[in-house]
């Protein structure tokens, strides 16, 4: 019950006790006017027994009135209580939130592009955390991808940049990776714009040539240069 209708039905109580008193009033002073002639004869004693019994009638009315009146207060406090309980519940989901988007962006990688040549780039992770499993595809300026001219890196510490050297001008780049804890991210260059954003924009895509791998002979290619 909200508390509005709690609010309503207290004022009804208040109000319909109100009224029975006044009836019960109204009917006894009619009963004495009309029985005046035995109430005028009746001794102190039986006057006080009287006013009693009419007292302990109007008595037991706002008893009952005043329990149904408690309860409707009693509901009133506890839908308080619950409203009050849901908003600190929500402000610590909140604030829950809010600390674990600030620490998954305080070990965030960011992977950026920057021209040093017409065919040679810097590959930089600017964030605070490691990029694990940088897919790197070169592509058109309409950001149609070349798997011919992509590369796997399994991990560019923050701070870190690599030189990638192409045989011809790339009109786009994208590099797909995660961070430490497997969250995905991917980051585009087209003209001279930068954007990084949570998420695998293109999940088909796999690239094709690796930095090193294990079960090689595990030398960097020498299109590769860690600054």
């Amino acid at each position: 019950m909200s508390g509005s209708h709690v609010l309503r039905s207290t004022r009804i109580y208040t109000g319909l006790a109100i009224l029975l008193t006044a009836l019960i009033i109204a009917l006894e002073a009619w009963l004495a006017y009309a029985k005046w002639n035995d109430v005028s004869k009746l001794s102190l004693a039986d006057c006080g027994n009287l006013a009693g019994g009419s007292g302990t009638l109007l008595a037991l009315v706002w008893l009952i009135f005043g329990y149904f009146q408690q309860g409707a207060e009693l509901r009133l406090s506890t839908a308080a209580l619950e409203a009050q309980q849901k908003e600190l519940s929500d402000q610590v989901a909140a604030m829950q939130s809010l600390v674990a988007a600030t620490e998954s962006g305080s070990f965030r990688p960011i992977i950026a592009f920057r021209c040093t040549g017409s065919t040679s780039w810097d590959m930089i992770n600017v964030g605070k955390g490691p990029a694990l499993n940088v897919n790197v595809f070169g592509g058109s300026a309409d950001m149609a991808w070349d798997v011919d001219n992509s590369f796997i890196f399994p991990a560019i510490a923050p701070n870190d940049t690599i030189r990638l050297e192409f045989t011809a001008k790339q009109g786009a780049f994208l590099a797909q990776y995660t961070d430490a804890t497997g969250n995905p991210f991917h980051s585009t260059c087209s003209g001279s714009t930068n954007r990084c954003n949570p998420g695998t924009k293109y999940p088909e895509l796999t690239a094709k040539y690796q930095e090193w791998q294990l079960d090689s002979e595990s030398v960097l290619r020498p299109e590769f240069r860690r600054g």
